[in-house]
């Protein structure tokens, strides 16, 4: 599994890291011994492991494994990120506040692929296009989250599909300028004594039912 690189990558993404052959078959060869029947044998990136596990809803699994431990205790907290980010745009005009959460945003995203320099991160490319799957979506909003102190959605990279647009989101979390919404005109129409009309539906109707007559049927309160 290993030696297929795509393979190999998700493992990675998900915190598993692929093992050397000969280290795995001396661990294998140490739980036959041992007649170990019920033990797992993984090298794991703990912080990216437990954020792929918790990332739907919390589990303690894991609680009583040290790395496990010493992870969360080394994860970020809101108010120190938060803080100096505050400070740092405080008294700044607002293209220099864009640029610094433009530069903040490529900074993360860049972290999070593992990539050396942010310049990988083009500001009007597309998230998806840069490598992020669900996981380092995820990931990547954490870590923005802590940064900035602000809540922000599971779905962010879908949102705000490119540097760009996100850190005009953030922008205006921190202007507290919110964008004015198109409004689409609504046309009301006269109210009358007309009966519901259906004019169409695509059923896959229970017991028996064949149509949206007899469904009607089944479903209707008698008096």
């Amino acid at each position: 599994m290993a030696a297929d690189e795509a393979v190999a990558g998700r493992m990675r993404r998900l915190g598993v890291k692929p093992m050397r052959a000969s280290g795995a078959m001396r661990e294998l060869g140490r739980v036959i011994a041992e007649d170990e029947g019920l033990l797992t044998v993984a090298e794991v990136d703990w912080e990216r492991f437990l954020l792929a596990l918790t990332r739907s809803r919390s589990s303690a699994l894991f609680d009583e494994v040290p790395q496990v431990q010493a992870a969360r205790k080394a994860e970020p907290t809101a108010d120190v990120g938060s803080d100096d980010l505050r400070a740092r745009l405080s008294g700044q005009s607002e293209s220099d506040q864009r640029a610094l959460l433009l530069a903040l945003v490529r900074e993360q995203a860049a972290l999070v692929l593992g990539h050396a320099s942010v310049e990988t991160v083009v500001p009007g490319r597309a998230f998806k296009d840069l490598g992020f799957d669900s996981l380092s979506a995820v990931q990547f909003r954490n870590r923005l989250g802590a940064e900035t102190g602000f809540a922000l959605p599971p779905s962010l990279v879908f949102d705000y599909p490119t540097p760009n647009e996100l850190a005009a989101h953030l922008w205006t979390e921190w202007s507290g300028t919110p964008q004015a919404a198109a409004q689409t005109p609504v046309r009301t129409m006269p109210l009358t004594d007309d009966p519901v009309v259906i004019v169409g539906m695509a059923c896959r109707f229970p017991g028996g039912v064949g149509s949206p007559g007899e469904l009607w049927d089944l479903v209707v309160v008698r008096r």
